[in-house]
């Protein structure tokens, strides 16, 4: 029997997210994924900045040197973190 399953994430999942794990595991071929807007994307929209240029860095999960590789290059910056960070 072909069981389905739903994996609810915020945003675009193939964007610091869930979706490379699940295609991982599942096969691309099996998988369906229903981007959404990310934080970054709403942010620049609500700041009327454009984000193609932006430094976009994560450190969800992720040391600090993540955030000292890009030190010096210019913004804007998007950085996205986690409660440890």
């Amino acid at each position: 029997a072909i069981k389905r399953v739903v994996v609810l994430a915020s945003g675009d999942p193939n964007f610091y997210g869930v979706g490379p794990l699940v295609v991982r595991v599942l096969g691309a071929e099996n998988v369906v994924i229903h981007p959404n807007l990310t934080a970054m994307q709403t942010a620049c929209a609500r700041l009327r900045i454009p984000w193609q240029d932006a430094v976009v860095v994560s450190l969800h999960g992720r040391s600090w040197e993540h955030l000292a590789a890009v030190l010096g290059q210019p913004g804007p910056w998007l950085i996205y973190t986690d409660p440890d960070h």
